[in-house]
């Protein structure tokens, strides 16, 4: 196909979710500054932060339920005389 079509979706190099074991991985290279966060958290937190009372309030009690307001306005149509609703 001359328009590019063929390369859309399917299976792509890197595409998709990390692996398991990359995850891991990850959270393991981390794990000699999690005392470190929770320490600039905490002097956050004590400084009135607004950033750091977010994410605390967060990840202590969760986020808050997002709310749509989903106001929909329907109005009338007008079919033409030969539209016989039966």
């Amino acid at each position: 196909m001359a328009d590019g079509r063929k390369n859309n979706g399917g299976a792509r190099p890197g595409a998709g979710r990390p692996k398991k074991s990359d995850e891991q991985e990850l959270l393991e290279k981390l794990r000699p500054m999690d005392e470190l966060f929770v320490t600039k958290l905490t002097a956050a937190l004590k400084e009135g932060e607004s950033y750091a009372m977010k994410m605390f309030a967060e990840y202590r009690w969760g986020k808050p339920a997002q709310t749509i307001n989903s106001n929909v306005t329907v109005e009338e149509v007008s079919l033409p005389e030969w539209y016989d609703e039966e």
